[in-house]
């Protein structure tokens, strides 16, 4: 084989391979409406669905996630699996459920469902509905940290929200940092009435 039919097969085969990636990522990205969908007002009404209080099922549907000052309206998928992570933002399996007394960690997308956590600033509201309650938090802080920095996976003593994302956001490949939101819980649970998602 000629040295140059060698180099155009090499490179019609790199094509071929990054268009099969391409399509495997872009598979994963279109699921996540259509996932979003079919779970966003699975708590709208205080009748919805119980969510096991001790054991949720990996890739469930298990929360829904509400920031108003991002416009943010979300279900949240139980576990954060790199396929779950597509559909939706996922809570760390082990961490504490909503309005548990403990760290409740969600972690998202950067480019998908968490694009805007950037712009959250200390006393901005985020609301979670679970298991027929909604519980309210108030941000607390946010800062950039290094992936080995794990303090903030630790359970705690007190209700907050962990939200995590990579960063910078507009990083192209597999981002060095994380984004971190702290937000603490400020009301009582009320029955979960959420306004309905956009159609």
């Amino acid at each position: 084989m000629h040295w140059r039919d060698a180099r155009a097969l090499a490179g019609a085969s790199l094509i071929l391979v990054g268009a099969a990636a391409l399509l495997v990522a872009l598979t994963g990205y279109l699921q996540a409406p259509v996932w979003q969908s079919i779970h966003a007002e699975e708590v709208v009404e205080a009748s919805a669905p119980v969510v096991p209080a001790d054991h949720p099922t990996p890739g469930t549907f298990l929360a829904r996630l509400r920031i108003p000052k991002v416009h943010l309206d979300a279900a949240i998928i139980e576990g954060t699996r790199p396929n779950d992570l597509l559909k939706a933002p996922g809570h760390l399996e082990g961490s504490a459920l909503p309005g548990e007394s403990e760290n409740c960690i969600l972690a998202g997308h950067r480019d998908l469902h968490f694009r805007r956590l950037g712009e959250l600033r200390p006393g901005d509201k985020i609301e979670l509905a679970s298991a027929g309650k909604r519980f309210t938090y108030h941000v607390e802080s946010s800062r950039v940290i290094s992936p080995s920095q794990r303090r903030v996976l630790e359970p705690g003593r007190e209700p907050i929200l962990t939200l995590i994302t990579c960063y910078p956001f507009t990083y192209v490949g597999q981002a060095p940092k994380r984004f971190v939101v702290i937000a603490r819980l400020v009301e009582t649970p009320e029955p979960a009435s959420l306004p309905r998602p956009p159609e």
